[in-house]
């Protein structure tokens, strides 16, 4: 897992190399978005199923989302399913505690591909992104400098969000 988390964290260094990369697996999915939140300067958007546990329970993703947090980061959040009252989505307590700089909404829209398959993605800083094809796997497409793929993601990501505004998910 090492060689793996050094070759993500040198893709994202100084600003991101335009290189498509893949991953599977829980495991390597908490190892790229620990590494978005690491490298993300301002706001991340993230679309996906609720925040199970299986990737957000990982220590790195925690510590490097808290890290992200406290020097400000914002997060919106759409959410296929609330877990936030479930204590197995250990998630919710950072979110919580950082709730000014977070906004979950519970999503009135779904993402797929030109099969039907359901699809998760989360963007950070308008350049890096992780587009999960898929969901139950985990498998992802990843690039930490790719700022017209991030503009298309963005795109489905508002829509969805104006649907989804009037189901806010309180964190208090």
């Amino acid at each position: 897992m090492t060689e793996y988390l050094n070759f993500v964290d040198s893709l994202a260094q100084k600003g991101g190399t335009d290189q498509i990369f893949f991953n599977s697996g829980p495991n390597h999915a908490a190892i790229v978005f620990a590494t978005m939140f690491k490298y993300a300067n301002s706001e991340m958007k993230m679309f996906c199923g609720g925040f199970t546990g299986e990737v957000s329970n990982d220590k790195r993703y925690q510590r490097e989302l808290e890290e992200y947090l406290k020097r400000g980061g914002k997060l919106k959040i759409l959410v296929e399913n609330d877990l936030s009252n479930n204590p197995k989505s250990q998630v919710y307590a950072i979110f919580r505690k950082y709730s000014s700089n977070i906004q979950v909404y519970l999503s009135q829209g779904k993402v797929t591909d030109k099969n039907g398959d359901p699809l998760h993605f989360a963007m950070a800083d308008d350049r890096m992104y992780r587009l999960e094809t898929g969901t139950i796997d985990y498998t992802a497409e990843v690039n930490f400098n790719n700022p017209e793929k991030v503009d298309i993601l963005n795109y489905y990501f508002d829509r969805i969000l104006l649907s989804s505004k009037g189901h806010p998910i309180s964190l208090n």
